[in-house]
C-alpha cells in the first residue's frame, strides 16, 4: 500500500488511456510519456498497462507500507531507505 503524506501539486494516476472511444466523446488521455511509463512498469515487474503515478513539477511525499519497488526519472530523493528504486526515462 502507498500512503500519500503530501500529494504534490500535479501528481495524477495514469494508465494507457481510453483509445477508440473518441466517437463517444472520451479522449484517449493516459500517460504523457508512454515510453517511460512502459519502462517503469517493466522495471518493477508490473503488467504493461498497470496504473502509475505521473509526477509533474514538485513531487509528492509517499510512504510504501510493507516495502516495494519504485521506478522514476533520476535524480530523486527517497529518504526512507527500506524501499528499493530504479531510475528510468524516455531519453528526451
Amino acid at each position: 500500500m502507498i500512503r500519500v503524506r503530501k500529494p504534490g501539486p500535479l501528481t495524477t494516476v495514469q494508465d494507457l488511456g481510453r483509445p477508440g472511444l473518441a466517437h463517444l466523446g472520451v479522449p484517449t488521455a493516459g500517460a504523457v510519456d508512454r515510453r517511460a511509463f512502459g519502462l517503469a512498469n517493466r522495471l518493477v515487474g508490473n503488467r504493461p498497462g498497470a496504473a502509475a503515478l505521473e509526477i509533474t513539477l514538485t513531487g509528492p511525499e509517499l510512504e510504501l507500507e510493507g516495502g516495494g519497488w519504485v521506478a522514476g526519472r533520476c535524480p530523486w530523493t527517497w529518504p526512507s531507505a527500506p524501499s528499493r528504486g530504479r531510475c528510468c526515462g524516455s531519453g528526451r
